[in-house]
Parts: C-alpha cells; sequence; structure tokens
C-alpha cells in the first residue's frame, strides 16, 4: 500500500490569531483614519490610472494665484514623523499595531486647479491611490467617508498670515472641527503637515508628517 507522509503544519494558537484577527482591521482603519487627514478621501482605486479629475497639467498654464499654496504644489514622499506613537494611543490603537504602522510610507501630489480655484491631493500608500479637490474660497464638501461611516464637512483655506493651508473636518451636528490638517513650508525645503484629531472621548492629540520634495508640478 501507498503511505503518504504529511508534515504537520504549524498553526496560530488561540491567542495569536485572536491578536492578527484585532490588528488588521485596526490596521486598515488607521490608514483611512491618516489618510482622510492627510488626504481626505474622494475615492480610491488600486490601479495605476490618474484620478479622473480636471487637472490641468499643461506646463504653460498660469501660475497659481496663490503664493502660499504655489511653494506647495509638486510630489512629495513622506520622510519622518513625530508625536505618531502617542497620537497613535489616544487614537486607541494598541502597542502592537502603533509598532507597525509607525513604519508606513507615504506620497502625496499636490496640484492647483485654475478652474474653480481649487486645491487638488492626491494620496498613495498601501491601500492605493485616493484624490480629494477642494475649492479654497471655504466652501464646505460633504462626504460620507468619515469615521464608522459618518458624513463629515471638509474645507480648504488659505492662512496668508501663518503661510499655510488650512484643512478642517467637521461632523454637521457638532461645532468643534473633528480634525484639522495644517501644510506649511519648513525654511529647509520640506513640507510640515502638522494634525490635530479628537478621538472619541472628546479629547485631541497632536502628530506631525514630514514630507521631502520629490518633483515639482
Amino acid at each position: 500500500p501507498l503511505v503518504i507522509m504529511l508534515t504537520p503544519v504549524p498553526l496560530l494558537s488561540c491567542g495569536d490569531a485572536r491578536l492578527w484577527l484585532e490588528t488588521v482591521p485596526l490596521c486598515m482603519l488607521f490608514f483611512q483614519c491618516i489618510a482622510a487627514l492627510v488626504a481626505p478621501d474622494v475615492c480610491w482605486t488600486t490601479d495605476k490610472k490618474e484620478p479622473l479629475l480636471a487637472i490641468n497639467t499643461d506646463p504653460k498654464s498660469p501660475r497659481c494665484r496663490h503664493p502660499t499654496l504655489q511653494r506647495l504644489l509638486g510630489s512629495w514622499r513622506l520622510q519622518d514623523k513625530d508625536n505618531m506613537d502617542a497620537f497613535l494611543e489616544g487614537m486607541g490603537f494598541p502597542p502592537i499595531a502603533r509598532a507597525f504602522l509607525v513604519k508606513a510610507g507615504q506620497q502625496q501630489v499636490i496640484r492647483y486647479i485654475e478652474e474653480g480655484d481649487s486645491v487638488h491631493v492626491r494620496s498613495s500608500d498601501l491601500r492605493g491611490t485616493s484624490a480629494l479637490e477642494l475649492p479654497l474660497s471655504g466652501k464646505g464638501v460633504l462626504a460620507n467617508d468619515g469615521d464608522n461611516g459618518s458624513t463629515v464637512c471638509r474645507t480648504a483655506s488659505i492662512d496668508k498670515g501663518a503661510g499655510a493651508v488650512v484643512i478642517t473636518e467637521r461632523v454637521s451636528s457638532e461645532r468643534e472641527p473633528l480634525s484639522v490638517c495644517t501644510r506649511t513650508l519648513l525654511p529647509d525645503g520640506r513640507m510640515c503637515i502638522d494634525i490635530r484629531k479628537r478621538n472619541d472621548d472628546g479629547r485631541y492629540f497632536n502628530m506631525k508628517a514630514i514630507f521631502i520634495r520629490e518633483l515639482d508640478v
């Protein structure tokens, strides 16, 4: 008779399996959270096509009429993060998830859209690519992609005094903002994104993401 020897395959212990099942959803939630802050979603795609938005990429097109935004236009790559572990802890992430997530990278491309006087932000990370377009007039844009699928209103504005582009996210039923994302250009030419977000307990936590320039748009 034919005898087949089977090599036992090690299985995860109950504790390891439970930890894996708890950590993976948290990791995905974190990527959604951070992406919504640094580049709030309009749509996500995993293919290589550019977002279907009216972006004027003609090199002869007029320069951005906002000097503050003009300095931030281009392609950026995440280089460093400050206070991220404390931020994640405040958002309720366990230590093992925080240790994994602090190593995640991201790329952003910021463009100015003359028609509509809007800012366009494209963000790429482990999930794929997202795209956002917001008018710089401060007019709110509603979306159903907030935390737990809630409806949020996002606005973009330019703080000339601080030399910053500010994106604010609010829940329509609440007065205080849910999150504020402030982009500025550092003296060394890097972009700093200050992120301030409120957790479920109503407390605010802050972190910074530092990006280095890759190319101009």
